[in-house]
C-alpha cells in the first residue's frame, strides 16, 4: 500500500517502505547534527546505507526504497535527479489523506513478512 503525499504541490507516492528501521534511527546524512531530531515533520533526506529516502515523521523517521513522481524511481534516482538539487533544498513533503488506521492500513500490517 503506498503513501501518498505531495511535493512542490506534484502528488507522489512512497513505495517498498524499509520495515527494520528501529525505534530512536536517524538517517546517516544527519547524525551528529541538531536537524535530524528537532527537523520539521515533512522534511527528506537521502540516507545511503538504507539506500532509501527518509521522512521525517511526527514521532520518528519513515524509509522508502522507490517513489512516484511522473514516474516511478529508486530512492538514489530521486535523490540525484531532486534532493541534491540547490533549488530543491528544503521542500519538504506535505500531507495528503492515505486512509492511514483504515481497514486497508491494518490488512497491510498483518500480512506475515516475507523470509529473505
Amino acid at each position: 500500500m503506498p503513501l501518498k503525499t505531495e511535493w512542490n504541490d506534484q502528488p507522489v507516492k512512497l513505495l517498498n517502505m524499509v520495515t527494520d528501521v528501529k525505534e530512536g534511527f536517524e538517517p546517516s546524512a544527519l547524525r551528529g547534527t541538531s536537524s535530524g531530531q528537532d527537523g520539521a515533520a515533512g522534511m527528506v533526506v537521502y540516507d545511503r546505507r538504507l539506500q532509501a529516502i527518509c521522512v521525517k515523521c511526527r514521532r520518528g523517521w519513515a524509509c522508502f526504497q522507490s517513489i512516484v513522481l511522473k514516474k516511478t524511481m529508486s530512492a538514489a534516482d530521486f535523490h540525484n535527479g531532486y534532493l541534491s538539487k540547490d533549488k530543491h533544498k528544503g521542500v519538504h513533503f506535505q500531507s495528503a489523506h492515505n486512509g492511514l488506521f483504515g481497514p486497508e492500513y491494518w490488512d497491510f500490517v498483518s500480512r506475515p513478512k516475507a523470509k529473505s
